[in-house]
């Protein structure tokens, strides 16, 4: 089962399943109702629309079907709106994901959680994170997503559900829909639109960026080598300043327009994930590969 599977991230699961795999079957459940023919994936077998948060509807999904991994990459909220919606993050991302391992314990399928590789390390001296260093997230996003992670080991160990947590560092690519979250995605829809993109401080900024269709090949690598009960940073292990992101999209389209503002107290200010611990599984697209087939997606899909 694929939870939020038209997504960003669900779709370039199914993209790269449909690319790559022959075995494997997919259940997609989504808020979603209209799904564009840019989005039809062979491999998706069920789909199931409704509310994620609705008991009922999520029990009667799992009723009749029996799943061997659970993918949840469902989210309500952003870094950036969730501190000024705290209780709805707490309702839709914490408390509807304790209800989902409700049912789950009592199934054989794994549970494979999306986390987050920017937002729960927070700020720190060390900007370099393993997935030991202590957590201090500086948004409600970062807190949830942390919560959450604590509530599937609580569950492993008393009930035995099995898990594999992924804290994914910034991903970009293709299938990205938000008009305000992604720093490259953004750009890029926002230059061949002739607008301009603001950025939050001077672009000094280091972060570690990872190009969507890498993400599912790390997965299905970790679970089929059995990595499970564990959890691990995805991202590229290298970091990039938002002003060299942009002059490379600028290599592109060299019309981008940027603006500076003051930086937000919700954005975590430079950070890069250790991925040393995945060893063989590791991300194998240049971030200037990435970018150019970022560009080169948004310009077919508004052709």
């Amino acid at each position: 089962m694929l939870i939020g599977g038209y997504g960003f991230l669900g779709c370039n699961i199914l993209k790269w399943a449909d690319d790559n795999l022959v075995d494997i079957d997919f259940t997609v459940l989504s808020s979603i109702r209209t799904i564009t023919n840019h989005e039809k994936f062979s491999c998706v077998k069920e789909e199931f629309f409704g509310d994620f948060g609705d008991d009922l509807f999520l029990k009667n999904v799992f009723l009749n079907n029996e799943y061997d991994y659970v993918f949840h990459c469902l989210t309500a909220t952003t870094p950036v709106n969730s501190n000024t919606a705290i209780v709805r993050d707490i309702e839709c991302n914490l408390i509807n994901t304790i209800r989902l391992l409700e049912i789950i314990k009592n199934t054989n399928a794994i549970l494979v959680f999306f986390s987050s590789g920017g937002a729960i390390y927070g700020n720190s001296e060390a900007i370099k994170h393993k997935v030991d260093d202590t957590p201090r997230p500086i948004s409600s996003y970062g807190i949830v997503k942390n919560t959450i992670e604590h509530y599937i080991r609580m569950f492993n160990n008393l009930y035995g559900l099995r898990y594999l947590i992924l804290r994914i560092s910034n991903p970009y690519g293709y299938f990205h829909k938000s008009k305000t979250q992604g720093l490259i995605n953004v750009a890029i829809a926002k230059c061949l639109k002739n607008e301009p993109i603001e950025i939050w401080g001077d672009g000094e900024n280091v972060k570690d960026y990872i190009f969507s269709q890498d993400i599912p090949p790390i997965i299905f690598s970790l679970l089929r080598e059995k990595i499970i009960n564990t959890t691990l940073n995805i991202g590229s292990g290298e970091g990039t300043s938002i002003n060299l992101i942009l002059s490379l999209i600028k290599k592109i389209h060299p019309t981008l327009q940027v603006v500076y503002r003051e930086s937000k107290s919700h954005d975590v200010k430079d950070f890069i994930l250790d991925i040393n611990p995945l060893k063989d599984f590791k991300p194998a697209t240049p971030l200037v590969t990435g970018i150019v087939n970022t560009y080169e997606w948004y310009s077919n899909k508004n052709s």
